[in-house]
């Protein structure tokens, strides 16, 4: 849970600077997300 938390830092951090680089340029929400985050699978704790 640790590393979730800190790779979402991570894509706040790069996606800010990605913005303010290169606005009109930039990849889509949505592509960064899968590449910061979206290999993790939630686990069920039940």
């Amino acid at each position: 849970m640790a590393l979730l938390i800190h790779l979402a830092g991570l894509l706040h951090e790069a996606t800010t600077q990605l913005y303010t680089l290169n606005p009109h340029d930039a990849p889509e929400p949505a592509q960064l997300f899968a590449r910061f985050l979206g290999w993790a699978r939630s686990r069920s704790t039940s």
